[in-house]
């Protein structure tokens, strides 16, 4: 369970979704009336910094997990885009984003020969495509052979917590068994799927994973809800005092109040506490940094961070149990006050907590 749940793209991009009685659940819309079709997409260029949080569902559980672009590879002389999630790096090629394989802790965990095609550039309704592969599993001994149908069905409006998006919708089958395998909306502002439907390899059952949030390197980061827009010059504002209807003896101003030492304070509202506790030994922790950014850490319990937040930052933590017993719990503390609370207990369970940092 614990490999299925932080898997990188790799599982998603070798076995994906089928028919199974997901199919009964409400689809992604279509394009928003009077919204421009988006006609095609470009292949992307990816960045170093570049992140995409998801959050999972499935009959097993749920939880959350986060893939970070880290570095650039040659690989067999082709150009690889590195990403990590928790102690996985996996390989993507530059020129197409086919997987080419994953690591865990140095070892190949699984690997694609031929790497995979799951998409072919440009996108475009009505596009399709066939790509075969070997599948290797070597810490698992096992290997398959296997052959995708592509096909690009249309254009769908599509609403996830980071947002809704125009995307491309792709279905993928198994020309053997001639079963849908997987469905993937890739949005072109995201430079990647928002939404995504597959059914577990081995086991049979339907794993659902949408975008929570995303950062792209030079970009500001999208979040599930949105922020106020603020002005450049803009600090939190006094409420505005009542003209005096006449004259008035002289009154110390609230302004003459002394500053905090190192007050760039002066532009936050609030202080925020992550904290994570238990009975758990160690526990995997995914948090909403102050930057707007999605940071991953681990290691022994009780842990925490505190920091400063401006009004109306979306705040999230989420704390996975590394071990086979104990429990997780989860904590956002706003000025002091616990304002979201959650605990899980089992192994390797998730504790997952977000609040709106209101004004």
């Amino acid at each position: 369970m614990r490999l299925w749940q932080t898997t990188a793209l790799a599982t998603l991009c070798l076995w994906l979704v089928g028919d199974s009685p997901a199919d009964a659940q409400p689809r992604a819309g279509s394009p928003a009336p009077g919204a421009a079709p988006l006609g095609r997409a470009e292949l992307p260029v990816w960045q170093v910094g570049d992140e995409w949080t998801y959050r999972w569902e499935s009959e097993r559980g749920k939880g959350t997990f986060t893939w970070v672009v880290v570095r650039e590879e040659v690989v067999n002389g082709e150009a690889e885009y590195v990403t990590v999630s928790g102690a996985r790096e996996t390989y993507r090629r530059r020129s197409d984003l086919a997987f080419r394989l994953t690591m865990l802790d140095g070892k190949v965990e699984e690997r694609a020969t031929p790497p995979t095609r799951n998409y072919m550039w440009p996108l475009t309704v009505g596009k399709s495509w066939e790509y075969s592969y070997t599948r290797e599993r070597p810490l698992e001994r096992v290997t398959d052979e296997l052959i995708m149908a592509v096909v690009v069905e249309r254009e769908e409006t599509v609403t996830v917590p980071a947002g809704t998006f125009p995307t491309f919708k792709l279905v993928y089958r198994n020309t053997r068994t001639r079963t849908v395998v997987g469905e993937w909306w890739y949005a072109p502002a995201v430079k990647s799927f928002v939404r995504q439907r597959y059914r577990q390899p081995g086991v049979g059952f339907w794993v659902e994973r949408q975008l929570v949030a995303f950062k792209l390197a030079g970009t500001v980061a999208a979040a599930p809800t949105p922020t106020p827009p603020v002005s450049p010059r803009a600090t939190v504002p006094a409420p505005p005092s009542p003209a005096p209807a006449s004259p008035s003896p002289p009154t110390p101003p609230a302004a003459a109040a002394p500053a905090r030492p190192g007050s760039a304070r002066a532009e936050f509202t609030h202080k925020v506490t992550y904290r994570v506790t238990g009975t758990a030994h160690e526990a995997s922790v995914t948090y909403r940094n102050p930057k707007g950014g999605t940071q991953q850490t681990a290691g022994r319990l009780p842990w925490e961070v505190t920091f400063d937040s401006r009004a109306g930052t979306f705040l999230y933590v989420s704390a996975q149990n590394q071990g086979a017993s104990g429990s997780v719990s989860c904590d956002i503390l706003v000025d002091g006050e616990v304002k979201t609370t959650a605990t899980s207990t089992g192994a390797y369970v998730i504790a997952e907590c977000s609040e709106a940092n209101e004004p």
